[in-house]
């Protein structure tokens, strides 16, 4: 499906409201707050770029009709989302896609290790 195709489509529609509510006050987020929002909004997106373009496709015209209502946050929002694809190569084919989503599920969910409490027995207690 091509952009211009799914400006109209319910899931674009529907993809372009969740950026508005993930970009809300977008332009006070530090960049390190910017970077989390869109590594954790990616999944929802299911690391697509075609579906990226779509949703940022119709917040372009939503921000010609509703410029106060947060569209430019959600468009520099997408943005930022489809440049992060694009950097890591996931908008070239689907076996890269797919990797990209793997990496970053490892990054952000790492194998938790368990505690290990220090070993007290080699201290002396001196009384």
């Amino acid at each position: 499906m091509e952009p211009a195709d799914a400006v109209g489509s319910d899931l674009a529609e529907s993809d372009a409201d969740r950026a508005r509510h993930a970009a809300f006050e977008w332009a006070d987020m530090s960049p390190e707050r910017r970077a989390a929002t869109v590594n954790a909004m990616l999944p929802f997106y299911l690391h697509d770029a075609a579906r990226v373009t779509a949703a940022l496709a119709v917040t372009r015209t939503r921000h010609e009709s509703d410029s106060d209502m947060g569209w430019d946050d959600a468009g520099a929002f997408l943005r930022q989302t489809l440049q992060r694809l694009r950097d890591a190569g996931a908008d070239r084919s689907d076996a890269d896609r797919e990797r990209f989503a793997a990496q970053l599920h490892q990054e952000m969910f790492t194998d938790p290790e368990p505690y290990r409490w220090p070993d007290r027995s080699s201290r002396s207690r001196s009384l």
